[in-house]
């Protein structure tokens, strides 16, 4: 079929599409995109594809999709191979085996087949691909991130003419990354342990595309922030600190500094599940429970006491419920997780902490809600150039405004007194009240209303990866003004506004996700930037 034809028939179609938007938008924009892919699933050009892709991709084979069903069986069929052939070689080669990453290509040619006036759908993120040309990554879990890249290229396809790659990549599989036990039970030689460097370069791991870094330059332009290694990386890393599987985490993340945040979450969760609400499932390092089973359960907290960095899930069967992640103390930490968390995706991210009120109008148990962050963490400076913006997100602050007010019970005036819109700073130093003149003066100059040692990192690090993020503190203590938290003192700030706090920051989640599937979305276009993956 000619060109011009094929591109008459596409605009009749999206022309008809536009038109009964008023009904089921998705429904109606994913029967269309089914009938334009098989419009061009036997173009002329489709050897081309495959052949610029197995070059510049250094693939060692690849093959054009006509639907994202097909494309992500595909994926599947490899990864899965990949597992089968691990566990068959583990047991008698050792480390002496390779197996390569499934690989996700797409080609965005120069024609739109959008017709003109066709709009954005309702929820979905405003995103817009406007440079032409190819597109990959690798990828591991299929099963696990399909929910993301395929709402994402459906999305992609709906407003762009393209064409769908699957292939095998020339990216090795680390086999710890595909079943760690085997590899612990092989009996390594000597040999075998020298040669292991070899086998797994972990120089080939970095962060250069999510920094904009690198890659970028390359004939075929990043898919996604992550290649499939990075994200295998940071699964372990995850399983690792916080005591259970990636696999559990929630879209909506909750930080805390103290473990008693986690008795007050199990308390909500056994409420919200006994009264047949919309989560499925609580799950902790130590148990899981189900909605009936939950009920008379004693929490055992050994596990949970053992690793570093402990989370909480409140599961709903679309994922799409909450976790808690008690990070401990300290940007290090903050940075840590939130460097692997990112690789999940989530819709947004909030710290919940406590801070060193600086006015002299604060009082104890008042909260801050940061709208900006002074960067005294320097963790992330190599990474978030110090002179990046750090501004608030807005959908989250209000979602955050919206939760204190509910949940507090507070009214106009009480919110005027009581919350504080500002910057805070983060330092590393814990004891920055012994050097309080110092920091005077930066309070003075950056009109900081709270000191902290984690908001500025979970901020900046939501900025880098582009997952919309929030700070939401109580002041704890007031060092400049005599108010120091001692012993009894933190006692008393955790016992009376701990429970509301942590509420608070749960009904701003459900706030979010709800806004998510309405008719707004909650996506920032805080993140739109020149030459983002598509799939970011």
């Amino acid at each position: 079929m000619p060109i011009d034809e094929k591109n008459a028939i596409l605009s009749l179609a999206f022309c008809s599409l536009a038109i009964s938007r008023k009904g089921s938008w998705m429904e109606e924009q994913l029967k269309n995109i089914s009938v334009l892919q098989s419009a061009f699933s036997h173009s002329d050009s489709d050897e081309s594809i495959v052949s610029s892709f197995i070059q510049h991709a250094k693939l060692k084979e690849a093959k054009v999709c006509h639907s994202v069903d097909q494309a992500f069986h595909m994926l599947r069929e490899s990864y899965d191979a990949c597992l089968f052939h691990a566990s068959q070689h583990a047991r008698t080669s050792g480390i002496d085996f390779c197996m390569t990453y499934p690989y996700l290509g797409l080609t965005i040619h120069k024609h739109r087949i959008a017709a003109p006036g066709i709009g954005i759908a309702p929820g979905s993120s405003g995103r817009s691909v406007h440079e032409s040309g190819m597109y990959g990554t690798t990828i591991t879990k299929p099963d696990l991130f399909e929910a993301i890249y395929r709402g994402k290229f459906e999305e992609i396809l709906s407003n762009k003419r393209c064409t769908i790659i699957v292939g095998i990549s020339s990216r090795p599989i680390y086999l710890p990354f595909l079943n760690e036990k085997p590899f612990l039970d092989a009996k390594f030689s000597e040999n075998c342990l020298y040669e292991l460097p070899y086998v797994f370069k972990l120089s080939d791991i970095n962060d250069d595309i999510a920094n904009g870094l690198g890659e970028q330059e390359t004939a075929v332009k990043p898919l996604s922030l992550f290649a499939a290694d990075r994200v295998d990386y940071s699964m372990g890393r995850i399983a690792h600190y916080c005591g259970i599987d990636a696999e559990h985490f929630q879209k909506y993340i909750l930080f805390t500094n103290y473990s008693h945040c986690s008795d007050i979450f199990f308390e909500y969760a056994k409420e919200s599940l006994q009264n047949g609400s919309e989560y499925s499932e609580w799950v902790d390092p130590d148990n899981s429970f189900n909605a009936s089973s939950i009920k008379n359960s004693e929490r055992k907290t050994e596990v949970a006491d053992s690793v570093q960095m402990p989370a909480y899930h409140l599961k709903r069967k679309d994922g799409h419920g909450i976790s808690v992640i008690n990070i401990r103390v300290g940007a290090s930490n903050a940075k840590t997780i939130t460097d692997h968390l990112a690789v999940l995706r989530p819709e947004c991210w909030v710290m919940l902490g406590h801070c060193a009120g600086i006015l002299h109008d604060q009082h104890l148990g008042d909260y801050v809600l940061a709208s900006g962050y002074v960067r005294k963490d320097f963790v992330l400076d190599s990474d978030v150039p110090l002179d990046a913006p750090i501004a608030m997100i807005p959908e989250v602050h209000s979602a955050l405004l919206g939760a204190i007010k509910e949940v507090s019970g507070y009214d106009d005036n009480d919110m005027s007194s009581k919350v504080k819109t500002g910057s805070v700073m983060s330092t590393v130093n814990r004891n920055w009240e012994l050097r309080a003149g110092e920091f005077h003066e930066i309070f003075r100059r950056s009109r900081v209303v709270a000191v902290d040692m984690e908001s500025a990192t979970i901020a900046a690090n939501g900025f880098r990866f582009r997952i919309p993020y929030g700070v939401l503190l109580s002041v704890s203590d007031k060092p400049l003004h005599g108010e120091l938290r001692m012993k009894e003192m933190a006692k008393m700030v955790y016992k009376q506004w701990t429970e509301q706090h942590l509420r608070i920051g749960i009904n701003a989640m459900e706030k979010l996700r709800r806004k998510k599937f309405s008719t707004e979305g909650s996506y920032s276009r805080s993140f739109l930037e020149v030459g983002a993956p598509p799939l970011w």
